[in-house]
């Protein structure tokens, strides 16, 4: 019994879907180290910028203030000293190097996820052109749910095709 050419053009459409939606994926991960290069530059200019200030001493002594007025002489002038001290400087660098190992794990966690996501979709597009592994289809499917709205959009839309009675008859041709 030949394939019902419904089936064929709804697979070869979704087959066609799969290798979008792998482009968007690919689009996202150079979006996401494109967001790592600029988010590391940041943190080093402000990293820069923490590190070019130096502790400070000020002092302030009768007519002395900055506007040019003076003390009244019956006032009593106590000599005040503000110094920064290194050890806030020091927690600085290590939020700013902790905030950086943060963005760094986080960058390389979701470009590890979308790598193995590409691949398993592409895997599953490859499987659906050639009619084997209707099951592993299904389940990557399943996956794609979870990416809201166009993940869910072709997983529904996969797993209701793979799970016509004609369809499961034109995998099991292929595979015999």
């Amino acid at each position: 019994m030949p394939e019902d050419p419904r089936d064929t053009r709804q697979l070869n459409l979704l087959v066609v879907f799969y290798y979008v939606y792998m482009g968007l994926q690919v689009a996202g991960l150079a979006f996401l180290g494109l967001r790592y290069f600029i988010a590391q530059s940041v943190i080093r200019v402000i990293g820069e910028f923490t590190k070019s200030e130096t502790p400070s001493v000020e002092k302030v002594e009768a007519g002395s203030f900055p506007d040019g007025e003076s003390i009244p002489p019956e006032t009593e002038v106590r000599s005040v000293e503000v110094v920064q001290s290194s050890e806030v400087k020091v927690n600085i660098e290590d939020f700013f190097l902790g905030f950086k190992n943060l963005f760094m794990a986080f960058d390389v966690i979701s470009a590890v996820f979308l790598v193995v996501y590409v691949v398993f979709n592409f895997l599953a597009a490859r499987s659906i052109s050639q009619r084997r592994g209707r099951v592993f289809s299904m389940v990557v499917a399943g996956f794609n749910c979870f990416s809201f709205p166009l993940g869910t959009a072709l997983g529904v839309f996969t797993l209701i095709v793979l799970s016509r009675h004609t369809v499961m008859n034109s995998y099991g041709l292929r595979a015999g």
